[in-house]
């Protein structure tokens, strides 16, 4: 589940998996949260996500936190430019499956792209590598063709 979609329930019971203390937790919990204020912009981003089915099926932090989350992300695909896909389990193997990763891309031709990933190592960015970022990209690409439609996204998140 991306971060920027979690609700903060669900951000600490992953944290608590991962044995962060609480001083850890709160910190990144918090982060979080500052960068979810993106969507409360005037003019947020444009942004796409794509899950894998086992996201929604998987219960973390409870059946109360897995629906409340459940029900944010229902919310977050209605808002305008937002889009949440899924792929499902029946898609078999695909590219998403080494890992998480978020893909920026931004308006100025100078401005190369960048790639987040985000794991229990520690957080990586990537920008100055074009045949990486291009990588990334067509993977983003691949999962897309693979995802169901947008407006499939709360038929299957309610599963």
């Amino acid at each position: 589940m991306p971060g920027l979609l979690q609700v903060e329930e669900y951000s600490r019971a992953v944290l608590e998996v991962y044995r962060k203390s609480s001083d850890e937790a709160d910190k990144i919990v918090e982060s979080r949260k500052e960068r979810q204020e993106l969507f409360e912009r005037s003019e947020p981003p444009e942004t796409f996500f794509i899950l894998d089915e086992a996201v929604l099926r998987r219960e973390v932090g409870g059946p109360k936190v897995m629906a409340r989350q459940i029900d944010h992300l229902v919310t977050m695909a209605q808002r305008p430019g937002v889009t949440i896909q899924v792929v499902r389990f029946s898609a078999g193997a695909h590219p998403g499956m080494a890992g998480p990763f978020v893909h920026l891309e931004f308006p100025a031709e100078n401005d190369p792209d960048v790639i987040f990933v985000e794991n229990t190592l520690g957080d990586t960015l990537l920008r100055d590598d074009e045949d990486v970022t291009a990588n990334y990209r067509e993977q983003f690409w691949v999962l897309e063709d693979l995802a169901t439609t947008p407006e499939l996204f709360e038929q299957v998140a309610k599963g």
